[in-house]
């Protein structure tokens, strides 16, 4: 039974699917078959290991400053709004995304790019759902953080706060 729950567990928690699921995956279609855009490309790595410390860190520094957190079953008491919440709204989930893109780049492969486009889009949908249940956790201040902070790129035009 805790075969089937941990591999049920890889599906549904978006890290395991991230940094786990997705890249067995990927190497596997990788393995079995010869279609892919290029050779590996070994400049990728350390944009993979950017995208999992940015992930890891982000949800280290919201635990540490938010009172709990990151997690949506265990959110943090308070809101987070600097480190590097100063500059984005969803750094941990745009770690996702750069460690998805570095293994593209890597391997060179087309399931990974497929496997990045998919959680791209199932992250920016969870940002959405997310924000819905931050504004009615934190009301005005959420509200005041998000229109002075984007929710995916820094902008030079846009100061962060604090």
């Amino acid at each position: 039974m805790k075969v089937a729950s941990l591999f049920a567990s890889l599906f549904i928690k978006t890290p395991r699917r991230t940094f786990i699921l997705f890249p067995i995956i990927a190497a596997v279609f990788q393995l079995i078959s010869l279609v892919r855009f290029g050779p590996y490309n070994v400049f990728a790595l350390p944009i993979i290991l950017l995208g999992f410390l940015q992930y890891k860190l982000c949800g280290i520094y919201i635990r540490k400053n938010g009172n709990g957190g990151p997690s949506p079953s265990k959110p943090p008491k308070l809101l987070v709004i600097t480190g590097p919440y100063r500059y984005v709204r969803n750094p941990m989930y745009e770690g996702h995304m750069i460690f998805l893109a570095g293994l593209t780049l890597f391997l060179s492969s087309y399931v990974a790019l497929a496997l990045f486009i998919v959680q791209t889009f199932w992250l920016y949908r969870k940002a959405i759902d997310d924000e819905k249940s931050l504004i009615q956790r934190y009301g005005e201040a959420y509200l005041s953080y998000k229109r002075v902070v984007p929710r995916w790129i820094p902008s030079p035009r846009k100061p962060a706060i604090y």
